[in-house]
């Protein structure tokens, strides 16, 4: 590798920190040139400004006032993208405490500059084998940190430092944790490849051994840089000069800098590579941390299970209703009496047993009618109570529009007129039994004092309550409608159930029936509602219901989103090390949002997944108990993975935006 001479400027340097009200000055005017090729080393006490002057050379940290060049060009404004993209190419770092990642290999510690630079994954997994042979770990790709021994950890760590060809090598107490022959062979390493590849080298130790292997041998005393004047590490020693004018003429005004490259510039295949890692590293972090992945996706999976069953009920009961009203058919009108306010001291108008009778054959556009006469009483059979319930005066068309089947016997029938007969529907048929009945047709009961004769049975039958007009064929007893008005006190039609004929349209039927009860009675008022319309009414009830159902829910979803957000800033506080050590191997601060971010979404995407099971098992459960027909819920499904990404997202983003905000060099410190 060649590069230019003066590669490196430090110029009027001054670092100070503020705590609270007291400001320490670290750094005091240090002048700095490193030319290209050149292996130097920073000795000093604790305290003196090394780490400080490393992290301001690694463009880890910003310097107070004065300027600092890389490769000619003045680096102090630039922006954070800019000096990450720069760390990630210019520069390698050999940390003291290696600063390995544990959860990865060897192999992929080495990577990791690589994949910030956004190489594709063949060529990164071919140059890190490359360089981790090139400093014997060729035998260790596959082991992680907690598998090497001291020196082993040194090399790997140096290995990521050179696998993105640094012209830089900033090595901060590089065998400081080793032992005295693993130190010796790690110097002769970072000397060795020195000499081959003229990788510039900036070493800080303490180890006066160390410093003497250097071609040049620096001093920091408090905040001010002092060069030593022989191997001695006693020697006297010299202020370093300042240069008047380092490469890349640093002392122009800001306005003359160069800008660099541009913040957020990155190419697609960047973007791709790194999100496809960091979805990677995301997927392992989530299988390695398992107690805290399985309380995240728990909390997850019963927020979106509890939204998908009641959604999905609530489209379910939806579909159900629906089903018996078209079990009614689509084509049936339903004419009642409007019950608005009546002029005072006028008596309402009713409906007239023959108007109601005479609708069918009088009007082309209604094929059928059914009118009914209602009212509450009690039945006996044999002197004993056999139940009480609606007492209904119908007519032969009553039962094939309302869809009724007899078990024994036979439904009323037209010629029954004034007849004292009547058809008991199940739940009195079977109270009847209880009471010692072995047979029903021609059996007598008593019905309010008034004695009938049974000619039918009915057929059991689930009721639809989503109806506007309740039969309670199960508890109900029926007689002919001209009998009713002797059973039933102050008898009134109270509908007239209608079907209008085959291809005419509902609101033509509900036209004719208007004007057929107008030119006989004026003064009734009508209410006429048509089954399309009860559908459509009921449908816009039930969608206001489902989005009820689907708002409780999603308290239980938002209880599982805070937990997510709860346990995403857990791992970030954990994880400042690391998060550390990706910044200063050039992750831009996106990166390492996207990475958080990314292993949000796919912990509740997943609980997402296992909340959609677990909620169609809860609703095909229910609906075997309710004996509702049961079917897969699309909406349902999208909307609880499409709300489990969304949630990943909304409580993802704090923790990942924390985390990508976090001091790189609070974090490698351990602070």
């Amino acid at each position: 590798m060649t590069a230019p001479r003066g590669m490196l400027g430090l110029v009027d340097v001054y670092r100070s920190y503020r705590l609270g009200s007291v400001t320490t000055q670290v750094l005091h005017g240090v002048d700095l040139e490193v030319g290209a090729g050149d292996v130097v080393s920073i000795m000093g006490p604790s305290g003196s400004g090394k780490t400080t002057l490393m992290n301001i050379v690694g463009l880890l940290d910003r310097p107070t006032s004065g300027n600092c060049v890389l490769d000619g060009r003045d680096v102090s404004g630039l922006g954070d993208d800019a000096l990450s993209a720069l760390r990630n190419r210019r520069i390698g770092f050999v940390f003291q405490s290696f600063h390995l990642l544990p959860r990865l290999t060897a192999l992929e510690n080495v990577c990791l500059p690589l994949v910030y630079r956004g190489a594709g994954r063949a060529e990164t997994m071919d140059r890190a084998r490359a360089v981790l042979e090139r400093v014997g770990m060729d035998d260790r790709l596959h082991h992680r940190p907690d598998q090497l021994s001291g020196g082993q950890k040194q090399r790997v760590a140096i290995a990521r430092a050179l696998v993105g060809e640094p012209a830089l090598l900033l090595a901060d107490e590089p065998t400081g944790a080793l032992d005295a022959d693993t130190a010796r062979e790690a110097m002769d390493l970072l000397l060795e490849l020195n000499a081959e590849r003229g990788v510039t080298i900036l070493i800080i130790t303490h180890d006066p051994a160390i410093a003497n292997q250097c071609a040049r041998r620096l001093r920091i005393r408090d905040g001010r840089l002092v060069e030593a004047l022989a191997h001695d590490p006693g020697a006297a020693d010299a202020v370093v000069p300042r240069h008047p004018s380092p490469p890349g003429d640093i002392h122009k005004g800001a306005a003359a800098r160069p800008r660099g490259p541009t913040p957020g510039a990155g190419t697609l295949s960047r973007a791709l590579a790194v999100l496809g890692a960091n979805a990677r590293e995301a997927t392992d972090s989530l299988r390695k941390a398992r107690l805290r992945t399985v309380l995240g996706l728990v909390g997850i999976m019963i927020g979106i299970s509890s939204v998908i069953a009641m959604v999905s009920l609530g489209e379910i009961a939806k579909a159900q209703a629906r089903k018996q009203f078209e079990a009614l058919g689509t084509d049936i009108l339903l004419v009642r009496r409007s019950f608005d306010a009546e002029p005072p001291g006028q008596r309402p108008a009713t409906i007239a047993l023959s108007d109601a009778i005479h609708l069918a054959p009088a009007v082309a556009s209604i094929v059928e009618a059914a009118p009914r006469i209602s009212g509450h009483g009690r039945f006996r059979y044999a002197g004993r109570n056999v139940g009480s319930g609606s007492i209904q005066g119908v007519t032969a068309s009553f039962a094939d529009v309302n869809r009724l089947s007899v078990q024994a016997g036979r439904f009323i029938s037209d010629l029954d007129v004034d007849r004292y007969w009547c058809v008991v529907g199940a739940d009195v048929a079977d109270a009847m039994r209880r009471a010692g009945a072995d047979r029903f047709v021609g059996e007598i009961v008593e019905i309010d004092e008034v004695l009938c004769t049974i000619v039918g049975v009915l057929n059991d039958r689930t009721e639809s309550y989503a109806l506007p007009v309740q039969v309670d064929a199960n508890e109900s007893v029926f007689v002919p409608i001209t009998t009713s008005g002797r059973v039933v006190p102050d008898p009134e039609i109270d509908v007239i159930v209608a079907r209008s004929r085959p291809g005419v349209h509902y609101e033509t039927a509900v036209a004719d029936v208007r004007s057929f009860f107008r030119d006989r009675a004026p003064a009734l008022k009508l209410e006429i509602v048509a089954a399309k319309d009860l559908i459509a009414r009921l449908e816009a009830q039930m969608r206001n219901y489902t989005l009820l159902l689907g708002a409780v829910g999603s308290i239980a979803l938002m209880v599982g989103g805070i937990g997510i957000m709860n346990i995403m800033l857990v791992s970030v506080a954990e994880r400042r090390r690391e998060i550390a050590i990706r910044r200063a191997l050039g992750a831009r601060r996106r990166d390492i949002q996207s990475q958080f971010l990314i292993e949000s979404v796919i912990l509740t995407t997943a609980g997402g997944v296992l909340g959609v099971v677990l909620g169609l098992a809860a609703t095909w459960a229910i609906c075997r108990f309710t004996g509702w027909e049961y079917f897969v819920s699309g909406v349902s499904v999208a909307s609880g993975l499409g709300t489990a990404t969304a949630v990943g997202l909304f409580f993802g983003y704090q923790p990942a935006r924390q985390a990508s905000r976090l001091d790189p060099i609070a974090g490698l410190q351990g602070e």
